[in-house]
């Protein structure tokens, strides 16, 4: 990962709470700015427990770049279901942003399977 908030996303990520907290303030306030590098790193690879932490903050800044990645993982993360709830969950918390159709769909998708424990 070279990406121009790298520092900042590694301490986001790896960092004890404090940091990590301080890290993920900075991100949100970059807005847009930083959805690139945060999109870059999660498709670089990480944990399933890092991917739920940049998709969340990803969906709580929102806007386009953001929703498009989302609605990415979504329809074509098939083995990590866990992310791929994030990813929904994510688009719901973006639902000013979507159709009522897409909105039903997400909404039908998350409790069917973020009840299932397997």
């Amino acid at each position: 990962m070279t990406t121009k908030y790298e520092a900042l996303i590694e301490r986001f990520l790896l960092s004890d709470a404090v940091h990590s907290a301080a890290a993920r303030m900075i991100l949100r306030a970059l807005q847009e700015d930083a959805i690139e590098s945060l999109a870059d790193t999660y498709y670089a690879g990480v944990s399933d427990e890092q991917a739920i932490a940049l998709l969340e903050l990803i969906a709580e800044i929102g806007g386009y770049e953001a929703l498009n990645m989302l609605r990415d993982i979504v329809r074509h993360e098939l083995k990590r279901r866990d992310v791929r709830l994030t990813a929904a969950a994510g688009l719901l918390h973006n639902s000013d942003n979507l159709s009522k159709k897409e909105r039903k769909t997400l909404e039908r998708f998350v409790s069917k399977y973020a009840s299932r424990n397997d």
